[in-house]
């Protein structure tokens, strides 16, 4: 599934000719079944850590003609994309430690929006607090459990945290190693997705960055400054030594 762009937010009638347009053969060939435009869900996360605090931006992508006959089946309705969105916040859960971690809803400008010819995209919002500096989070996507979706999840760290571990990638001497960080991949495993943090020492605060600038292993060792405040701290000491004996 590529990047969605700005589409226009959804309407009945724009079901209508979106599922149209799937349907007639001149505007669709054949199409692969490993193919994200076959009609396969999308699920999306966009996670935001900083300190104290989470965001999770949640994206659904589903196919305009098969969004249209449930629309139709549902009755439709001006509200009706609200009502699919709420649906599909209940897929979308999230934990610390072990423990269920409550999103509360936050609303976004556009509940549904066509993300590419043939397919409409969901975004929901949920936030929390974190009950504490150092845990694990693990956000999972529950939605379409019986049928395979394309998944993807990326994280956005704040300057003032460290990633000591993720599923989406590892890092050790300044290279990332099984690098899934935003990628769209298909298997069961991808519905979720898992960091670890913890505080910043002084010397690894800086620049907000995604995940994989943010992850142990990744973020360099000011050696000439670690070298210059040995040699602050010894000469404190030695000074100190002299004071003494006078």
């Amino acid at each position: 599934m590529p990047a969605p762009g700005d589409g226009e937010r959804v309407t009945l009638p724009g079901l209508a000719l979106a599922a149209t347009a799937l349907a007639h053969p001149a505007m669709n060939g054949p199409r692969g079944a490993a193919e994200p435009g076959n009609r396969t869900p999308g699920q999306r996360l966009e996670v935001t850590l900083s300190p104290g605090h989470v965001v999770v931006d949640y994206y659904v992508e589903i196919a305009a003609i098969r969004l249209y006959a449930e629309a139709k089946a549902d009755g439709a309705g001006t509200d009706y994309a609200d009502r699919r969105a709420e649906e599909l916040r209940t897929g979308l859960r999230a934990r610390w430690d072990g423990l269920d971690l409550p999103l509360s809803p936050e609303p976004v400008n556009k509940t549904a929006r066509t993300a590419e010819a043939d397919f409409v995209e969901f975004h929901i919002r949920g936030i929390a607090p974190l009950p504490a500096e150092t845990g694990t989070l693990r956000v999972e996507m529950g939605n379409f459990p019986d049928e395979p979706s394309y998944m993807a999840a990326s994280v956005d760290v704040s300057g003032e945290l460290v990633v000591t571990e993720s599923d989406l990638a590892r890092a050790s001497d300044g290279h990332l190693r099984e690098n899934k960080h935003g990628a769209w991949r298909r298997e069961e495993a991808a519905r979720v997705a898992t960091v670890s943090i913890r505080p910043a020492r002084l010397w690894e605060r800086g620049p907000d960055g995604s995940l994989t600038e943010r992850i142990e292993g990744m973020i360099p060792v000011p050696w000439g400054w670690v070298v210059g405040g040995v040699g602050v701290l010894v000469a404190l000491g030695s000074a100190a030594i002299k004071l003494r004996r006078r």
